[in-house]
């Protein structure tokens, strides 16, 4: 068994595989977050927007690049680290490790499954209100369509097809109304968190 940390395994099993994950799910949201972090620390004063503007440019040249761009490497640990590393080389060693100021993986974490879930929740609401067009349109064709109501696995009274259907789109306005719920929780910034004891930095939290 190796004694060095990283063991190979870990490496191999977990730490590759996380790197590959955070390239497919995280990479724009981690670009997005660099922006507005950069721009809050210019306009906070904490970093010179000298520093800032280059920080910016790199950004967008790396996040143009995409997120293919990047290979795991043990010594780098994640794609935090590499998108780090690439900063530091477009924006020069002051500017790029500036980006951190104020900041560490545990709220850019925290900020990347939130923005990834955000957009997730936009998705299906939208998927959800295409199913209730589509059977508000068909309920609008058929609301003297006869057919029998059924209970217990026997005919009981006629209704209609408009009416059986009313009661299909019904769920699908709740789940919009969860989703939209879901939202309001998930549409929260953890940043200025930092580590966990937030920072001494005059950072602007809005």
């Amino acid at each position: 068994m190796s004694d060095i940390f990283p063991h190979p395994d870990y490496k191999r099993y977990v730490l590759e595989p996380a790197f590959g994950e955070a390239q497919r799910l995280m990479f724009p949201h981690m670009m997005a977050a660099n922006e507005a972090h950069t721009l809050m620390l210019a306009e906070a004063g904490i970093i010179p927007r000298g520093q800032a503007a280059a920080l910016l440019k790199a950004n967008r040249e790396v996040e143009q690049e995409g997120p293919d761009a990047f290979t795991y490497a043990p010594a780098v640990e994640d794609l935090f680290f590499a998108v780090e590393q690439r900063l530091i080389e477009r924006a020069g060693a002051e500017a790029g490790g500036n980006v951190q100021i104020a900041r560490s993986r545990n709220d850019l974490d925290a900020v990347m499954a939130r923005q990834m879930v955000r957009e997730r929740l936009v998705g299906l609401q939208d998927q959800v209100l295409t199913v209730r067009e589509a059977l508000l349109d068909l309920i609008s064709q058929h609301h003297v369509t006869l057919m029998p109501g059924v209970t217990h696995t026997q005919p009981a009274q006629p209704t209609t097809l408009a009416h059986h259907l009313m009661g299909v789109l019904g769920p699908f306005e709740r789940d919009n109304a969860r989703l939209a719920s879901a939202w309001e929780r998930v549409n929260k910034c953890p940043l200025g968190v930092a580590a966990f004891t937030t920072t001494s930095f005059p950072i602007d939290r809005e």
